[in-house]
């Protein structure tokens, strides 16, 4: 099933309604491997296409799908058959989109002693899906100016655990700032002015463009 196509499908009698899925191509258009080098297999857990109470509400569901997570919507189709026919919706999860006028880095919060975090770039007014690349960890997000895309403190160059913003969640409705420090430190004067401040809002979609989006802007 391509991207954005639509298709019928019925389910198998005695299966109680219940799929899996999984995403066959990358972004590239490459085949996703069904196990991938982690060994963890490309399949979703198995979900009810069955709506949510009362008869004929709409269903909201998140799953993961091996590297992937994705929304579902499930929802009767509109003035039609009594109900019975059932469309279900599938999304990318999170979007970011960068509403600043510099580029980013971004990538999952992880402890001082964790290894083999990716970072990821998100430059201006970029807006991209974002996938935890560590699910099994915990599912927070941070942030930082690229490397000399911002002279909030001239001639401030970041090493690679610098400048980063804390942790903060994207999977709920909300809107706060964050701080990315730069180059001066918390005993020196002028600390508190030198932080670079940025807002972010998560904002929670609803019916066929169910997703979680993060907009980061100043």
């Amino acid at each position: 099933m391509g991207d954005k196509a639509s298709t019928l499908f019925s389910v198998a009698r005695g299966s109680k309604r219940m799929i899996a899925v999984r995403v066959a191509t990358d972004g590239y258009g490459r085949p996703v491997p069904e196990v991938g080098p982690d060994g963890v297999r490309a399949w979703s857990q198995t979900f009810s296409l069955l709506n949510s109470p009362p008869i004929g509400g709409h269903a909201y569901r998140s799953i993961r799908a091996g590297s992937h997570d994705l929304a579902v919507h499930i929802a009767p189709l509109d003035n039609t058959d009594h109900g019975r026919i059932t469309v279900v919706t599938f999304t990318q999860r999170f979007w970011l989109t960068n509403k600043l006028s510099v580029s980013l880095e971004c990538e999952q919060w992880a402890s001082p002693t964790a290894s083999g975090v990716d970072t990821f770039p998100l430059a201006a007014n970029e807006r991209c899906p974002f996938h935890w690349p560590k699910d099994k960890e915990e599912q927070l997000l941070r942030v930082r100016p690229a490397p000399g895309s911002c002279s909030h403190v001239p001639g401030y160059v970041p090493s690679p655990k610098e400048g980063w913003s804390s942790g903060f969640p994207i999977d709920s409705p909300g809107k706060f700032i964050v701080h990315c420090e730069q180059g001066v430190s918390t005993q020196e004067e002028g600390w508190w002015d030198s932080l670079l401040r940025i807002v972010v809002q998560a904002r929670s979609g609803r019916s066929h463009t169910l997703h979680a989006k993060t907009s980061v802007a100043l």
